[in-house]
This record gives C-alpha cells, sequence and structure tokens, in this order.
C-alpha cells in the first residue's frame, strides 16, 4: 500500500497510478482545496494547492533537481512538440 491518498472534491484518490498523480498535480494548479492522508503516520493535511506548490518549489531547491540545464532541457522538450 502507498502512503499518501488526497481528498479532492470528496474524492478519494489512492496514489498508485501516474494517472492518480496527474489528477493531484492538476488540483494543486487550479488551487483547490486538497486534503492529504498520511496512511503510515496517521496524519491529515488540508490546504490550497499554493501551499504545495510553493513547497514543490521549495524542495526542488534546496535538493538542486531543478538546475538551469534541466530546466533547458524541459523547455526545450515543450517547446518542440
Amino acid at each position: 500500500m502507498n502512503r499518501y491518498a488526497a481528498i479532492i472534491d470528496n474524492k478519494f484518490i489512492q496514489v498508485e497510478t501516474q494517472d492518480d498523480i496527474l489528477k493531484i498535480l492538476r488540483s494543486i494548479v487550479d488551487d483547490e482545496e486538497i486534503t492529504i492522508v498520511d496512511i503510515a503516520n496517521k496524519t491529515v493535511h488540508t490546504h490550497y494547492g499554493h501551499y504545495f506548490l510553493d513547497k514543490i518549489f521549495e524542495w526542488l531547491k534546496s535538493c538542486a533537481l531543478l538546475t538551469v540545464t534541466r530546466f533547458d532541457n524541459m523547455l526545450e522538450g515543450i517547446l518542440n512538440e
């Protein structure tokens, strides 16, 4: 069983597939209210999408996953579709 699940629009989403992840990311971008259930720690956190987006950006910055080269490669892939 996965550690996290989400509740969006009163729908329980068990994070099991890429489609589940994309639903959660879409809700984050749309700044919807999202409840994340940490099954392992038995805790629940509810925030709007902008909170999670800010935390994702902080995480990317702190672990250097968003380098200029990777960003350039991502933009190249997007623009050349």
